[in-house]
């Protein structure tokens, strides 16, 4: 039964186990796979806005006309909140993988 659960979500069965233990004494979540891996892609594609977004912002700089100066302002907006958006995605990556190799 355990092997067939575990293998639902992609993971090895001690794993599976491990995140049973953890969920019942606090809580906590555990990733899947494919959440990893989805994670994994949308991280990468707010990587991929970022650059565009930088230089989109390259190609209006050079060329900015008086009234540029606001549509500048909004794509700098966007790309700082893609790299919070990838920062935080990171962070709760990295916060899976530590929690699973007892690091704090």
């Amino acid at each position: 039964m355990i092997d067939r659960e575990a293998a639902k979500l992609g993971i090895p069965r001690v794993r599976w186990i491990r995140g049973l233990i953890a969920n019942r004494l606090r809580g906590d979540l555990l990733f899947t796979r494919a959440d990893e891996l989805s994670l994994l892609g949308l991280h990468a594609e707010a990587r991929a806005m970022r650059t565009e977004l930088a230089a989109l912002r390259r190609d209006l700089t050079a060329a900015a006309t008086p009234g540029d100066g606001k549509l500048i302002a909004r794509i700098e907006e966007l790309h700082a909140a893609l790299g919070r958006h990838r920062a935080a995605i990171r962070a709760g990556l990295e916060g899976n993988l530590n929690y699973w190799r007892g690091e704090p």
